[in-house]
């Protein structure tokens, strides 16, 4: 479980978060939206311990993050994977071995690394592209590389920054696809930021809407839509409804800072 409770981040003399207090239960995909500068990416950056923070309490699997050590924040990390909007793939390596390296780093036997890569590759759909380097692959496939590297050490969380703000709309769709296949299998706990509202409601069991700066939760937006989703359930009644609804509530609070 993730425990966020009462938090404040500033830069300078800048709030960028204010009061943050959220709930994410084990092996829920979840979900935070908001306008650019709202403090999403910065509070994604304090739950892996990127950023600290002034106030409050973030505890991951009954872990405070400030408290950790260096030591101990190194080895709370074994359990996190983390997915970039911009695929941050090394360009030397092909693609088994940018899968390969987090483990590499863990101290895996080569064995281990080998049969958990190939299972990966399957996993993403890539298992012919095991030689290719990164300059060789569409954009969709530089991030099925990027969530099965996340993916490597088996975390129980994992946090997505606006993973698929590069893609193309068709690719984009794909990989949602993908992306709950995924969670349907491994069941990890994620946590995504994205401004994209149909994705956060395609993906997530639970929204969070984020207020313009400083950054704060306007409302919790539970997400009531079948289990096992296809891109038809995006044109369905209940999803246009809380679509609309996460809308509005971003248009008022952009109104209200203007």
């Amino acid at each position: 479980m993730i425990r966020i409770k009462g938090v404040n981040k500033y830069f300078g003399n800048t709030q960028v978060l204010k009061n943050i207090n959220v709930e994410i239960n084990k092996g829920e995909i979840f979900g935070l939206v908001g306008h650019s500068g709202a403090g999403k990416s910065t509070l994604l950056r304090c739950i892996n311990g990127l950023e600290s923070y002034e106030d409050g309490s973030i505890t991951v699997n009954n872990k405070e993050i400030k408290d950790l050590t260096s030591k101990e924040l190194r080895e709370f990390r074994k359990d996190l994977g983390m997915i970039f909007q911009h695929f941050s793939l090394l360009e030397r390596l092909n693609v088994y071995e940018n899968v390969a390296l987090p483990l590499e780093c863990w101290g895996y036997s080569k064995e281990e690394i080998n049969k958990k890569v190939d299972e990966l590759l399957r996993l993403v759909g890539l298992e012919n592209k095991a030689k290719n380097k990164p300059k060789h692959l569409s954009g969709g496939q530089k991030q099925r590389v990027a969530i099965a590297r996340a993916l490597a050490n088996q975390p129980e969380v994992l946090l997505m920054d606006e993973p698929f703000g590069a893609l193309d709309p068709h690719t984009k769709s794909m990989m949602q696809l993908l992306m709950r296949e995924i969670w349907e299998k491994e069941h990890p706990t994620v946590v995504f930021i994205t401004h994209d509202i149909d994705e956060a409601v395609f993906l997530a069991n639970k929204i969070y809407v984020m207020s313009a700066r400083p950054g704060k939760i306007m409302k919790e937006v539970n997400v009531y839509l079948p289990h096992k989703r296809t891109l038809e359930l995006k044109d369905s009644t209940e999803f246009i409804k809380i679509r609309k609804d996460i809308n509005s509530l971003l248009y008022s609070s952009n109104k209200n800072v203007e």
